[in-house]
């Protein structure tokens, strides 16, 4: 867990966390550091994928995410040997591979993150392939101020007996088809 014995007013003024090779096993506390915009937690020990993606859906405004070999789940070998085989089939001629072979060579790790945190724009120096358009992030806006839910929580949300009236009920969902969901509970509502 990452101690945060600090007082509280010194860690809202962190933008960026370099934790790269301390043996983490997970990121519990790491939402103390609610302006966080870059974490580096690569070469650790973060035991599941679950276990990286849970606590970064508190952190609202986290866009950059480097977390390579941040545990053994998520090393593979074939992510190398991918990259090599783009590297030998791409033209001389071109100095960037296409959308095609950046697809096959992003690691497992950044498309989970990409799909989970929907808010981030870059995992381990790959682009989001689906960013957030400007509609998704006035939903974003509108979740935030209605329910507080955070643009990294926007995949998984629940809205189980919340009380939402027949008003807000259809903007409510206006703005969720602007927004990557995965998971949406929305029973027992008026």
């Amino acid at each position: 867990a990452i101690a945060t014995g600090h007082p509280p007013l010194t860690l809202t003024y962190i933008t960026r966390a370099v934790l790269a090779n301390n043996k983490l096993t997970n990121l519990d506390g790491i939402d103390a550091l609610e302006n966080l915009r870059t974490l580096d937690v690569r070469d650790n020990e973060i035991a599941n994928a679950h276990a990286l993606i849970e606590p970064l859906r508190t952190c609202h405004a986290l866009r950059i995410l480097f977390a390579a070999r941040c545990g053994r789940w998520c090393t593979t070998s074939s992510t190398s040997s991918t990259a090599a085989a783009v590297a030998a089939t791409s033209s001389p001629l071109s100095s960037s591979p296409s959308s095609a072979m950046l697809r096959r060579r992003t690691p497992v790790v950044s498309r989970m993150c990409f799909r989970e945190l929907p808010a981030l724009r870059e995992v381990d120096g790959q682009v989001n392939p689906n960013p957030l358009c400007d509609r998704g992030w006035r939903s974003a806006r509108f979740l935030w101020r209605i329910a507080g839910v955070g643009p990294n929580e926007m995949s998984e949300i629940d809205f189980n007996d919340c009380d939402i009236s027949t008003e807000e009920y259809a903007v409510l969902v206006r703005s969720l088809s602007h927004v990557p969901i995965l998971r949406l509970w929305l029973a027992e509502n008026p």
